[in-house]
């Protein structure tokens, strides 16, 4: 993902797998006024078999949040 929304923008890294602790995690950014920060992250734990969201630094659009699970959901590959 990489949009616009008001004056931030917003996009994605490629998914992170830890075999450590067993999860994938999909980040995403937020930039404001030249400032990068995490905005949110999908993390799929293994031993759960599900995935979990958390936003950080602040809120996030809802059409972010759609956009960003979807993205994870056909981007972070489980067995």
């Amino acid at each position: 993902m990489d949009r616009l929304h008001g004056k931030d923008r917003f996009w994605t890294t490629l998914p992170v797998g830890d075999r450590e602790v067993g999860s994938t995690t999909l980040r995403l950014y937020r930039e404001t006024e030249g400032r990068a920060v995490v905005a949110a992250e999908v993390v799929f734990w293994d031993a759960a078999g599900q995935y979990f969201l958390e936003t950080l630094n602040g809120d996030v659009p809802l059409d972010i949040i759609e956009a960003l699970i979807a993205e994870a959901k056909d981007t972070i590959k489980y067995k």
